[in-house]
């Protein structure tokens, strides 16, 4: 069963994922604080390696240019 309680945890972890910052995610969650929606994050075990394997300044176009 989906909950709303579910349908938040998604949505604070899916921002968070794409690279939102955590204080943007408070304000559209309406949390007072960034603790509390911390909470609802469902970050990857090692974060650094997850946002560097993601982040778009380290991946290298190859062949091109």
């Amino acid at each position: 069963m989906v909950t709303s309680h579910t349908a938040r945890r998604s949505f604070a972890t899916n921002m968070f994922l794409r690279g939102y910052p955590v204080s943007l995610i408070k304000e559209f969650m309406g949390h007072s604080s960034e603790k509390m929606t911390w909470s609802y994050i469902a970050a990857p075990e090692d974060e650094t390696a997850y946002r560097v394997a993601n982040d778009e300044f380290f991946k290298l176009n190859l062949g091109q240019g």
